[in-house]
């Protein structure tokens, strides 16, 4: 049996969550982090989560090559090949880990308006019971919101073509 060599490659990501509101008072979420090489103490900051696999990829490239250099007799593409299925497999598990969670968030907004819209409708239909009057006035009120959207439309598309008659 031939001998084996170990090596070990450590990393600390920090995140960091920055929360405001916008002019129009909605909530704006940026995430930002640093990722650090532990043995090489080398740190970079990212903003994308591309960036710090990026680097992880790097660094454990280069150790790769480091330790295929010290091994004489080695197959130095074969020796790299190897090393990346890792990535192969990460790839793979982190896409399906990100949809899994973008689809946990969507579904927990989704439960979160249909309770809120419940909730608003009793409380409505507490105030202003079903009468024909309040019928006429939640007719109005729907036509007005339609007019508000279309006119929300015809604005955005005037912003994203401000040459363009509407």
């Amino acid at each position: 049996m031939e001998a084996s060599h170990r090596n070990i490659a450590s990393f600390l990501v920090r995140f960091t969550q920055d929360l405001w509101q916008d002019a129009v008072g909605d909530p704006q979420v940026r995430w930002q982090g640093t990722i650090r090489h532990v043995q090489g103490d080398e740190q970079v900051p990212f903003t994308e989560v591309a960036d710090a696999v990026a680097f992880m990829q790097r660094e454990l490239a280069t150790l790769t090559l480091h330790t295929l250099d010290a091994v004489p007799n080695i197959d130095r593409t074969k020796g790299l090949q190897e090393s990346f299925k890792i990535w192969e497999r990460f790839a793979s598990s982190y896409t399906d880990f990100m949809v899994g969670q973008v689809q946990r968030g969507l579904d927990q907004t989704q439960a979160l308006r249909t309770q809120v819209d419940g909730a608003v409708q009793e409380a409505l239909q507490a105030a202003f019971p079903a009468t024909p009057a309040t019928a006429a006035l939640q007719q109005r009120v729907e036509t007005l919101e339609a007019h508000v959207q279309a006119l929300e439309a015809r604005l955005a598309a005037l912003e994203a073509h401000p040459d363009t008659d509407l």
